[in-house]
């Protein structure tokens, strides 16, 4: 009965609006650069602002050798810089684009264009099922003789993207700088009582510093570190898929 009674009551928002505390990215441009850099800008045209972005951050980390590299990467089947980069003072993400593939009649494949042994050889049946406990089901046929049903659940994931491991790195952290109580015992702003956001607005002044202080510069790793796990995660969700496929194949190889 109150199940039923809570399903209909109207949800509960806030009337100010919850900032996050973590560390936030800074979008630069080529006149965020020119500003801070000192280097001058001609004008606005794309090859100058290459120009400036290639005089202050080293491109070669990224596979371009020079200026001309940068300028044609278009033409030589590279990323084209967007002269867009955001960075927390830890990691660097920049943006970039790429020649939209043009296809004609003749490029696009048919079934006719196979036989039943380059079928075989090349592609492998697989079927994908996203659920809700499971973060995807697989069913992958190697063979007419082996069939394999995988799974890969969202402890698995967590496991695989060090998630707990750094949680529980944080959490250390949080008691070791009085951090934890700090955020536990916030006040909620979803309230009809003015005598509850009265705490809430009092209490958060006088904390913020503190907060601030935990999640500045010095907490930048952490986000980096969840999207290298997130990626690792990815990775070896594939491997996991694919990797019977290499051993089949081995075993095919070593019989013949």
């Amino acid at each position: 009965m109150k199940k039923q009674e809570q399903k209909y009551k109207p949800e509960l928002f806030s009337f100010f609006p919850n900032p996050s505390l973590k560390w936030r990215y800074v979008s630069v441009n080529n006149k965020v650069l020119a500003s801070n850099s000192g280097v001058k800008s001609k004008d606005n045209s794309y090859f100058t602002a290459l120009e400036m972005f290639n005089t202050v951050f080293d491109f070669s980390k990224f596979g371009y050798k020079d200026l001309s590299d940068l300028v044609n990467a278009g033409k030589n089947g590279k990323h084209m810089f967007t002269c867009f980069i955001q960075t927390d003072g830890h990691g660097l993400s920049i943006q970039s684009a790429r020649k939209k593939d043009q296809y004609t009649e003749d490029s696009k494949l048919k079934k006719e264009d196979f036989n039943k042994s380059e079928v075989e050889e090349y592609f492998l049946p697989c079927t994908i099922d996203p659920g809700n406990k499971q973060i995807f089901t697989a069913s992958i046929g190697h063979s007419s003789n082996e069939h394999h049903i995988r799974r890969c659940s969202d402890i698995e994931r967590r496991c695989y993207t060090g998630v707990r491991r750094k949680q529980a790195y944080v959490e250390k952290l949080k008691i070791l700088h009085n951090v934890k109580e700090l955020e536990t015992n916030i006040p909620t702003s979803k309230t009809i009582r003015i005598e509850k956001l009265d705490v809430h607005i009092n209490y958060m002044p006088l904390n913020l510093p503190r907060l601030l202080k935990f999640y500045g510069f010095d907490s930048a790793p952490f986000r980096f570190f969840d999207y290298q796990g997130r990626q690792k995660s990815q990775r070896r969700n594939c491997q996991h898929n694919f990797k019977r496929r290499q051993e089949v194949q081995e075993r095919e190889e070593e019989k013949n």
